[in-house]
């Protein structure tokens, strides 16, 4: 549904096809309107992926980004943190290199990680051989998966993290003989969540980013404000019904985004959700 078929539709509803009491204009004011009305409501949330490179810290965020919302890397979370900290936590943050722990905003449309993203500094590689194997820090269990030479490091004499030689790979200690298990032999991938602004509509051939059912909650929303306005059309009877119409997409949309793009593990500390009634309350949740 586009611009000029979201008019249309809210012309049918309001009786005024032949436009004699509300104009074109006005109308798509309206429509626009909705689309800062589902923003500022948070209900509008994208989710993107891409692949970290090596030894590169920071990274441009979407420009149409308002607020990020979640930050996940090979699908773990990632916990927010500011710059100023970090310095007090490590003099050297924007050099160290490794599994990236955090992620902090540089600026408004740039976000950066620390440690930097690597997985091939500041590891020694081991001949691929099952055994054990003397370190500095103490023994570690080495590693042999597909016949290809793995590289590990260790902390105490306790495994920590392996490596294969060419991409990153994550660990998990299943016993005491130090067998591995949850190996991915992919690069580190980075998820995002964030509350997007939707372009205004300016032509009638525009179509709203937003799902095709979110396409009624405008012409809902563009009902209800027309027959608010002051003037021979007013009703303002009919303008409440039509604006609840339009909140229960905006709260079902944004229930069903919130769950989708931050996930379960984030409603520990959260209310349940109940369907958008209490959206005020609910909005302003650092990931």
């Amino acid at each position: 549904m586009n611009l000029g078929d979201i008019k249309a539709a809210a012309r049918l509803r309001l009786q005024d096809t032949r436009s004699i009491v509300w104009s074109d204009v006005g109308l798509a004011l309206f429509a626009n309107d909705a689309l800062d009305e589902l923003t500022q409501s948070e209900a509008t949330l994208k989710r993107v992926s891409f692949s970290l490179i090596e030894d590169q810290r920071t990274y441009s965020l979407p420009t149409n980004l308002l607020e990020l919302r979640g930050v996940k890397i090979n699908g773990n979370k990632m916990f927010g943190t500011h710059a100023s900290l970090l310095e007090e936590l490590d003099s050297r943050y924007l050099s160290t290199t490794g599994t990236p722990g955090y992620y902090y905003l540089q600026d408004l449309l740039t976000m950066a990680f620390y440690p930097t993203p690597s997985w091939t500094d500041s590891y020694t590689e081991f001949e691929a051989e099952s055994g054990m194997v003397s370190g500095e820090d103490g023994v570690v269990v080495q590693v042999t998966v597909d016949d290809t030479d793995a590289t590990f490091d260790s902390d105490s004499g306790v495994l920590i993290d392996w490596f294969d030689t060419s991409q990153a790979t994550n660990s998990v200690i299943e016993s005491l003989d130090g067998e591995v298990t949850g190996y991915s032999d992919g690069p580190f991938v980075c998820q995002i969540s964030y509350v997007y602004r939707v372009p205004d509509l300016v032509n009638d051939g525009d179509t709203p980013e937003l799902p095709v059912y979110m396409h009624d909650a405008l012409v809902f929303y563009t009902v209800a404000e027309a027959l608010r306005k002051e003037g021979q059309g007013q009703d303002k009877k009919a303008a409440k019904f039509w604006q609840s119409r339009f909140q229960e997409l905006q709260k079902e949309w944004f229930a069903r985004n919130l769950e989708w793009s931050r996930g379960e593990d984030q409603f520990a500390s959260q209310r349940p959700v109940s369907w958008g009634d209490d959206l005020e309350t609910r909005m302003r949740v650092w990931p």
